[in-house]
């Protein structure tokens, strides 16, 4: 099967890793240039021959599956038994095809994007001092500065960022899971669109909440015990069931003084979280 025959009139997306630079992603017909990866949609029917080479069983966070591992002539590829569809790629991982669902369809763009975001991540991570968050983060409201909130899963993280936007502490969110920054703390977010061209925001991090769950009251705490509380937390991305496979850094080296950083419990009292977190905010300089 030769599967780039169906890249140009097949659904596909395209990332842009440009050298001295953050990623973009775009539908590829808005790409002037060639992308360095696409994700293309094509029929499960497209999928022929292969060599089963091996099933592994996957934990994370919160779930369970398995994966079939699979061996084409020029590809490689899994079939994901709880998607119920097939990822594809080629040796070079310079294109990727994903299948959908045959009994719902219609989340073929959230397998795109989840893939995506696994190249984004894999992106960032091998650099060298960047660090991921399992987080959600924003800009402050009429700042040049970002808050980030980091937890484990199901901890109240998005419900959390929301009451803040709605309340008017942060402006949007950048950030909905797994969270860049580079060695200055600054956050490199990027959510594919599906529909428009999609640039890196970049945001100075100026606080931190922890949602811990094994403390009950709001305190604060140094940054560095932010960070070594935060970096082992186990993120969607990037996957450890796709190349490129890659150990994940969770040392802290590098933690600027200037963040201000909060300690609080899981899916806090939201009132008393957003009067916490608006306090410090206000005593920021």
């Amino acid at each position: 099967m030769i599967l780039e025959n169906l890249i140009p009139s097949s659904p596909t997306w395209g990332l842009m890793f440009l050298p001295d630079g953050d990623p973009i992603s775009a539908p590829l017909k808005l790409l002037q240039h060639p992308p360095s990866v696409t994700v293309t949609v094509i029929a499960s029917s497209m999928i022929r021959g292969g060599t089963m080479i091996g099933q592994r069983h996957i934990r994370e966070n919160a779930q369970e599956f398995d994966v079939d591992d699979y061996d084409f002539d020029g590809y490689r590829g899994l079939f994901h038994r709880r998607g119920g569809n097939w990822i594809i790629w080629t040796e070079n991982l310079k294109h990727i095809y994903v299948t959908p669902n045959l009994e719902r369809p219609n989340l073929s763009w959230v397998y795109v994007r989840f893939v995506m975001r696994h190249f984004i991540l894999a992106h960032f991570m091998a650099r060298p001092g960047y660090r991921r968050l399992h987080a959600v983060a924003g800009p402050l409201t009429n700042r040049k500065s970002g808050l980030i909130i980091a937890g484990p899963y199901l901890s109240g993280k998005t419900y959390l960022i929301h009451q803040l936007i709605e309340r008017g502490i942060i402006a949007e969110q950048f950030e909905d899971d797994c969270a860049a920054i580079d060695p200055d703390w600054q956050l490199h977010a990027l959510i594919p669109s599906e529909t428009q061209i999609q640039a890196t925001h970049q945001l100075p991090i100026r606080a931190m909440i922890c949602l811990d769950g094994d403390t009950q009251s709001i305190e604060s705490i140094t940054p560095q015990q932010a960070a070594k509380w935060a970096f082992p937390i186990q993120a969607s991305w990037p996957l450890s069931w796709m190349p490129p496979f890659m150990p994940i850094e969770t040392r802290v080296e590098s933690v600027p003084s200037k963040l201000d950083c909060l300690r609080m419990p899981e899916k806090p009292h939201i009132d008393t979280a957003v009067k916490a977190i608006h306090d410090l905010i206000d005593g920021l300089p």
